[in-house]
């Protein structure tokens, strides 16, 4: 089996409805709209002037595009988004002209995009586990009825959802269309706590809304005092809800917290994301169990997605183990997992800029600067025979085809994929190998 992503396919996929979810989970939260409204008055206006004058027609159609499709569905899955979005506009094109070796990366079409490859995936592979059903059917399994999940269902009975459980175990639709939303909320939103360079400007526009403290130095303390029992700092456990751990764990616990502040944008994106929807939910009236666990559980896959770095560090093809509690199993929370996959996937298409400086002498020299993708298309090849994964990155410029190719596919395969260490472990899925390549196309 083999599925193609690209830019095309990604601009198919959205013509089609495609990337679009069930709705199932039409509004996870009810907002107080005292608050809303206020925080509205006082937020930035989206103004796209500015930036249309920096890019390419054709970057900033596409840029439009994706800022509609997320602003239509923040509407009711994430109202606080419309604060942010002004400086995450400026942001998307500081990122494509940034000239660091580590350049920074865009992400308002970048997750849009992530959809598209999610669902994708979700969908259509098909040959996994014992039953050879879809990653969605293996996910939703996973999450009903497997052992290492059993945490996920406890928690959701603790939000009061006990007899949801039973429904959802009798209608796999249903619980797929679920799956299907939850996903779409975490993908759609995962780069939250990407930019650090700019969350300063971002706390000036959210004014009363803005997250604890400024976002590069969340303080360990009170994000423990502020959320220390809600669900997505269970992995930095190891999954684990222990009454009893030693007194050693309380110290390692909050160093292990502190520099995933620090460190990933994935943390303090999870810390942002409720933070925010935190502000704006009327309460104590309280939201159906099976929407606030939504909105739980995407939380801990958008810190999970970036936690690769936490886990472990890759030199060549010897890999450290860091922290081996945050070993991200798909048995144990599948969510999480596909997001990570998906993140690794998406690497099409996304815009950096090169400058071409013009000739000459005098004040009247003009620079050039053209936008382009490094990365043309991903393959993905499925042998359900071998059980191997094979990602396939394609380039047209042969310096990125040979950088890939030589060095940076093979430390992140060896992060993310070594069948016995790797941050990625596909448990039930019985895919024995996955393996990242690159090809160069002309």
């Amino acid at each position: 089996m083999e599925l193609k992503f690209s830019h095309g396919s990604y601009n198919n996929a959205l013509g089609r409805g495609d990337c679009a979810p069930p709705m199932l989970v039409r509004t996870f939260f009810p907002v107080d709209r005292v608050r809303f409204h206020a925080s509205r008055n006082l937020a930035t206006g989206l103004q796209l002037g500015q930036v249309k004058k920096r890019l390419s027609p054709d970057m900033f159609r596409d840029l439009r595009g994706a800022l509609g499709l997320t602003m239509k569905h923040a509407q009711t899955l994430f109202p606080a988004y419309r604060f942010l979005a002004p400086e995450y506009v400026n942001e998307e094109w500081l990122a494509s002209v940034d000239w660091h070796k580590k350049f920074h990366r865009d992400h308002v079409l970048h997750q849009p995009m992530c959809v598209h490859v999610g669902f994708t995936l979700l969908n259509k592979l098909t040959g996994f586990g014992q039953s050879g059903g879809s990653l969605l059917n293996n996910c939703t399994e996973a999450f009903l009825t497997g052992s290492k999940c059993r945490y996920l269902r406890e928690h959701l009975k603790a939000m009061g959802a006990r007899g949801m459980l039973r429904r959802l175990r009798q209608c796999s639709g249903l619980v797929e269309d679920y799956f299907l939303d939850v996903f779409f909320l975490s993908a759609l939103f995962h780069d939250l706590g990407y930019p650090w360079q700019f969350t300063g400007k971002i706390n000036d526009s959210l004014g009363a809304l803005a997250p604890v403290g400024s976002a590069p130095t969340l303080d360990p303390d009170q994000v423990l005092s502020h959320y220390g029992q809600r669900l997505f700092l269970t992995p930095l456990r190891g999954y684990l809800e222990d009454p009893s751990p030693p007194a050693s764990w309380a110290k390692e616990y909050k160093e292990i917290l502190a520099k995933g502040l620090s460190d990933t944008h994935g943390l303090p994106g999870a810390v942002s994301f409720l933070h925010l929807n935190d502000l704006l939910r009327v309460y104590p009236n309280q939201a159906k169990p099976l929407h606030r666990f939504g909105l739980e559980w995407a939380a801990m896959a958008i810190m999970m997605h970036d936690m690769g770095k936490m886990y472990a560090k890759a030199d060549g093809s010897t890999l450290k183990i860091l922290n081996p509690q945050l070993r991200l199993c798909f048995d144990r929370d599948p969510l999480s997992f596909v997001l990570a996959l998906t993140d690794l996937i998406q690497d099409f298409a996304r815009p950096d800029a090169s400058f071409m400086p013009g000739k000459g002498r005098g004040s009247k020299t003009k620079t050039t600067v053209c936008y382009g993708h490094r990365c043309q298309g991903v393959r993905i090849k499925w042998d359900e025979k071998d059980r191997i994964l094979e990602i396939i990155y394609q380039y047209k410029r042969h310096q990125d085809y040979v950088a890939n190719k030589t060095q940076f596919l093979p430390e992140g395969e060896t992060l993310n994929f070594d069948p016995s260490r790797g941050y990625l472990d596909p448990g039930s899925l019985g895919i024995k190998r996955i393996h990242m390549n690159a090809e160069h196309i002309h």
